[in-house]
């Protein structure tokens, strides 16, 4: 049970930096129940966990990781926006853009922090995972100098680029493997059942990657308002010092629009967070389960290797013993093959019974792993199938009231304007080309 995840900020700048207090109430598994633990691991050391994980519950769903996104790549362009407008910022809106800026680090750090607790949860809570003893250390060893991974070591920043790849990579063994996989249909009771899972995980996939480019798309344009919403703030206030009579609503309208711009700006990054960050953990969560899919087709051929193998070695036991019942004259050609195998053919009988005792365990084994994965599979299937509705359900309603409380503020703000714009007074019963010279009068 994972009771808290705490982030811890290092550093300033780009050189900055979290480590994560992740304190756990042990209820089973490898830990003895109600032991309280608390260590403190960085972003690389949960990465090394799912690595681990993996590989030794290939039949697993195994959480995603979501990618690993420096603080400053969110921060630097409120930081950058609040700049640049701070010569013709009041005082006021300087405060509360520096205000703004704080209250996004903290809701990145709590997204962050969610995140990986939402992992931790996961793994915890699956029966399989939570017996690892790789699991235990992790949340046990006040002593932390794991080993990077040997093999397939990838950068924490491109978590989410790596399971795409295996995704990828898997859907490109599974091709491979269909020519040879097309006898599987009628040896395979779960082969069609588990082609149709293939066909929706890769449609949910490609229709998940194409919403999440929309997303990227429309943060994008959302931060390019804000910013042309600041671009008109100095021009506001330099007509509000070249014209009396509307002075006063100028600075009003320069003022709310500069809130407006920096809400535009803020907002774009809160949908980062309340929509395609969260996209892209089901699209991560999606791969994983092609992963497992992809693992159990593997299962599959292994085993029809095999039952081929044994149907070549029936072949040629039969033949060679069919050549000791009936010896029939040696020609030159098989006392060349003699000679290069070293065997006689009473050695070669031996052979082939050894071979087949060899196949028939490896047979038996890969059976029962195959048995093993198509129960797991369904069984992680099943979870899959939760847990993204959840994520789904999760994510869209965050979004919508994300975007109803942005737009009520946008409503707030317009409506703070209208007083000063209201107020405005204009020269009575004056053409416009004569007010200027009236009113100077």
């Amino acid at each position: 049970e994972i009771q808290s995840l705490n982030a811890q900020k290092h550093g300033q700048g780009m050189s900055a930096y979290l480590t994560y207090e992740v304190r756990t109430k042990a209820t089973g598994g490898q830990f003895k129940d109600g032991k309280t633990l608390s260590v403190r691991r960085s972003w690389g050391d949960f990465v090394w966990l799912r690595h681990v994980l993996v590989k030794e519950f290939p039949n697993a769903l195994v959480p995603p990781l979501p990618e690993k996104e420096r603080l400053t790549q969110h921060l630097a362009p409120s930081q950058q926006h609040m700049e640049a407008s701070h010569h013709t910022t009041h005082q006021r809106q300087w405060q509360e853009a520096q205000q703004e800026l704080s209250e996004l680090e903290h809701v990145l750090l709590h997204r962050r922090c969610g995140q990986l607790a939402s992992f931790m949860h996961r793994v915890a809570q699956h029966p399989l995972l939570a017996s690892s003893h790789d699991l235990a250390t992790f949340a046990e060893a006040r002593l932390w100098g794991m080993a990077e991974p040997s093999s397939q070591t990838v950068s924490p920043g491109q978590m989410g680029q790596y399971l795409l790849s295996l995704g990828k990579e898997a859907d490109s063994t599974w091709k491979k493997l269909k020519v040879t996989l097309a006898a599987a249909d009628a040896e395979d009771p779960e082969h069609e059942r588990h082609q149709n899972l293939i066909a929706f995980t890769n449609n949910l996939e490609g229709n998940l990657v194409k919403l999440l480019d929309s997303s990227k798309k429309v943060n994008k344009r959302h931060e390019g308002i804000g910013q042309d919403l600041s671009e008109a703030v100095a021009a506001l206030d330099a007509m509000s010092q070249t014209d009396d009579e509307l002075s006063q609503a100028l600075r009003s309208l320069s003022e709310g629009v500069g809130r407006l711009g920096r809400a535009w700006v803020t907002q774009s990054h809160m949908d980062q967070m309340e929509m395609t960050e969260p996209l892209k953990d089901v699209v991560l969560l999606s791969a994983a389960a092609k992963t497992v899919l992809h693992h159990r087709q593997s299962q599959v051929q292994r085993t029809l290797e095999l039952k081929a193998y044994k149907a070549t070695l029936l072949k040629d036991l039969q033949h060679a013993e069919e050549g000791l019942r009936n010896p029939k004259p040696k020609s030159a050609l098989d006392l060349f093959k003699e000679t290069l195998t070293l065997e006689s053919p009473k050695e070669q009988v031996r052979g082939l019974q050894q071979k087949q005792v060899e196949n028939e365990k490896a047979l038996t084994a890969a059976n029962r792993q195959l048995d093993d994965a198509t129960k797991s599979t369904a069984e992680e299937m099943e979870r899959f199938h939760k847990m993204r509705v959840l994520e789904t359900k999760a994510l869209l309603v965050n979004y919508a009231q994300s975007q109803a409380a942005f737009h009520k503020r946008m409503a707030r703000i317009w409506d703070e304007m209208l007083p000063a714009l209201e107020g405005v007074q204009a020269c009575a019963d004056q053409d416009v080309s004569n007010a200027a010279a009236f009113c100077s009068d």
